[in-house]
């Protein structure tokens, strides 16, 4: 039942986006395609036809979509040229399996994966009741391909919303968990009736330049960190994790966002205050707030600027102290 209800939300979510012509001026220079065909699978081991088969051009990119008949149902290949580049490009895939008789039926199938790493043929199967009563299938097929910045808007306007919509629940399992990991770490410090009174002493008893390299990062720096962190070649949410975590870090730069822990001047992300003990307290006490459609960009800003105190925490700050209490002993 759980199933059935996705499928069905997804397809409502499609339908809606069909009716919006409007896209983004900057999506023409995107390699992005969506084309819609009919097939007639064939039954092994008979070879490819050219009903069975569609070839599939993107740019410098070709690939083979093919289906054919096993057992009781049917199945799809997505096959790379051999000819294709071995650069270091991404590519997203959706496949839409349209149902003859009920279009909110219709199967989609997602894929993300490395161009550099070969070229895996991408194979997934449906009931036999996709056919038509001619024994056709139709099928729509969406394709993107990004190059290796991947800090950056990736997905054309369209791609984005569908994909953002139908995958929200597990973008937020991803951020809660990392949010959850970095408010422990700090309430566990603030807690330690022992640590955390030397820690406050540590950090007023700074100079002035010590606390200054502390609590700053080359803008690079943590871009770089931000992908290393949530970026995994092979799985589908990277690029939309990439462009809500580009929308909160655009945010920033332009001093639009209403939590205000981390700030950008130069070409550095550096803490609002150098109070470091009274700002964690603060950040402890907020409480994460699931993605919503309407303020990923909002969002986007709370899971940065908690990225950036954790990171100034852990690679600085913490790092710090610990020498400091060794130098004590």
């Amino acid at each position: 039942m759980e199933e059935e209800l996705k499928i069905h939300f997804r397809n409502v979510i499609r339908k809606c986006l069909e009716k919006h012509d409007e896209e983004d001026r900057n999506d023409a220079s995107k390699l992005y395609k969506k084309e819609s065909f009919i097939l007639k699978p064939n039954y092994p081991p008979h070879g490819d036809d050219d009903d069975n088969s569609k070839v599939i051009i993107l740019g410098d990119y070709k690939w083979t979509f093919a289906a054919s008949h096993v057992g009781t149902s049917l199945q799809f290949e997505l096959s790379p040229d051999d000819n294709n580049p071995m650069l270091k490009f991404y590519a997203l895939n959706t496949v839409a399996i349209i149902h003859p008789h009920d279009y909110m039926l219709t199967q989609c199938s997602d894929r993300f994966h490395s161009l550099c790493d070969g070229y895996p043929i991408y194979s997934f199967h449906c009931e036999e009741g996709f056919l038509d009563d001619e024994g056709n299938v139709k099928v729509e097929l969406q394709t993107q391909i990004f190059g290796e910045n991947v800090f950056q808007p990736l997905l054309v306007k369209k791609y984005r919303v569908e994909l953002l919509l139908t995958k929200m629940h597990i973008v937020n399992i991803i951020c809660s968990r990392f949010f959850k990991k970095t408010i422990d770490n700090m309430k566990s410090l603030i807690q330690d009736e022992n640590k955390w009174p030397r820690f406050c002493t540590f950090i007023e008893e700074s100079d002035q330049f010590s606390m200054g390299q502390m609590i700053c990062e080359k803008e690079d720096v943590i871009k770089e960190a931000l992908v290393h962190h949530f970026f995994v070649d092979a799985v589908l949410t990277s690029p939309l994790l990439m462009e809500i975590l580009y929308d909160g870090y655009e945010s920033i730069n332009a001093n639009n966002t209403a939590v205000k822990f981390v700030r950008i001047e130069g070409d550095l992300f550096e803490l609002v205050d150098d109070d470091v003990p009274s700002l964690f307290k603060r950040v402890v006490g907020k409480e994460y707030k699931p993605i919503y459609p309407t303020i990923v960009t909002q969002f986007g800003c709370m899971i940065v600027e908690i990225f950036v105190l954790d990171y100034l925490f852990r690679n600085k700050i913490e790092k710090n102290f610990t020498q400091s209490e060794l130098d004590r002993t």
